[in-house]
């Protein structure tokens, strides 16, 4: 890469972080929050192609690399979970 080119390579970068981190603070309402989520969000990726044998196309809810429930309907889910879990921070995620 050329100088111009590096440089604006890192105007890019700074602006999608600075918008990253605008979107995250919107998003989470602590780091807490953001650490579970982001922690929740690796161990489901790194899931994915088991999940699939048995949930594809199901909405999961996910904590540390097991399904705790699952439903087809996302609302659903979401209502039965939070309500289970005091409205506390969920991970819930379609399989597909």
């Amino acid at each position: 890469m050329t100088l111009k080119s590096n440089q604006l390579y890192e105007q890019i970068h700074n602006s999608i972080d600075t918008v990253r981190e605008s979107t995250i603070k919107n998003l989470y309402p602590d780091d807490e929050s953001y650490i579970y989520m982001e922690t929740q969000g690796v161990l489901f990726d790194r899931a994915l192609s088991e999940l699939r044998k048995k949930y594809k196309n199901m909405y999961v809810h996910f904590e540390n690399g097991q399904v705790l429930d699952y439903d087809e309907n996302e609302d659903i889910l979401i209502d039965r979970v939070l309500e289970k879990n005091n409205y506390q921070d969920v991970f819930i995620e379609k399989v597909s």
